[in-house]
């Protein structure tokens, strides 16, 4: 059985390692750059979309006065859920700026940046998944709880 310290380490760390992981991967394998060069702008437009979905999220968990928030600040979950939001928005911003400048230049295939991009891609997408499901997953827990 897993503690609960080393779950949150994991919880807080995998998005990291599994970038790290893909990162060489993508070294490993030699991922072409025209692979990563075709989809920019799709990339772009949907880190975009997710950072809206994001901050709407954070929004609306600053701002509703429900049980179900409530409850998140007294047992002391608000926080972290909103640290892991705020956290995935700015590498989805990074992740914006990366592949903006990348679009704008040339790749050749193994070289340094498209490893850097496939690195911040990875941990971008993961941390929004993780934000959005550590999210879901409270809200729907505590949401069961009866008063």
């Amino acid at each position: 059985m897993i503690s609960g310290k080393t779950e949150a380490i994991w919880e807080k760390w995998y998005p990291w390692i599994f970038a790290s992981i893909s990162a060489m991967c993508s070294y490993f394998f030699n991922l072409s750059t025209n692979i990563i060069t075709v989809f920019l702008s799709e990339i772009t437009t949907v880190a975009a979309i997710f950072i809206g979905f994001l901050g709407t999220l954070a929004g609306i968990l600053l701002t509703t006065q429900s049980k179900a928030v409530s409850f998140m600040k007294e047992i002391g979950k608000l926080e972290p859920v909103l640290g892991y939001i705020w956290g995935s928005i700015r590498l989805l911003f990074l992740l914006i700026i990366v592949s903006v400048g990348l679009q704008a230049i040339k790749l050749p295939n193994g070289s340094l940046f498209s490893l850097i991009w496939v690195f911040i891609f990875t941990v971008a997408i993961i941390s929004a998944y993780r934000a959005l499901d550590i999210s879901l997953s409270l809200l729907r827990s505590v949401s069961k709880c009866k008063d």
